[in-house]
């Protein structure tokens, strides 16, 4: 899993250069729930369907996760690694002020 944090890695540091605009917290049920069972399952069809048909990464579940912190939770490598192509922001603080690569090393997808 250090491929995890090297994607974390490299996100953070990318994000620097791009401006990903404000979080929201508008949670459309329907969509968002959609969205984080995907990431929940590691379902990257579904996530990249959802991106090409314009689906906001931005989006903030009851938990404080975007889908990026949900797909990193649950260990799912290369659906990370298209969220973050796909302009997920790395730098994204939830409610207890942790990042995703705060969270690949709290669940064990980098070594400690």
């Amino acid at each position: 899993m250090k491929q995890i944090f090297r994607v974390v890695i490299i996100a953070m540091v990318l994000a620097f250069s791009v401006d990903s605009g404000a979080m929201s917290n508008d949670k459309e049920s329907v969509s968002s729930e959609f969205i984080f069972e995907a990431c929940k399952n590691g379902n990257q069809e579904q996530v990249r369907a959802y991106v090409e048909k314009g689906g906001s990464l931005c989006i903030i579940n009851e938990n404080g996760w975007t889908p990026l912190l949900c797909a990193t939770i649950y260990g799912h490598l290369s659906l990370v690694k298209m969220l973050i192509k796909s302009g997920a922001d790395a730098f994204y603080l939830d409610h207890n002020k942790d990042t995703a690569l705060q969270y690949a090393a709290y669940h064990g997808h980098v070594p400690l």
